[in-house]
């Protein structure tokens, strides 16, 4: 019984761990996401504005 308690527990722990990993993944992709349309909209505004900012 112990055994499989052990087991179950570790199970859950490779999951969470899989989650996590899974979950901060994604965060990072949005996260550079907007990060390339902030950069390719101040490059817009660069633009039209003639260099002033």
């Amino acid at each position: 019984m112990k055994t499989v308690l052990l087991l179950v527990i570790l199970i859950l722990q490779v999951f969470a761990l899989y989650y996590l990993i899974r979950t901060a993944h994604n965060l990072g992709s949005k996260s550079t996401k907007n990060h390339n349309e902030v950069m390719a909209n101040l490059r817009q505004i660069r633009a039209t504005s003639g260099g002033l900012y």
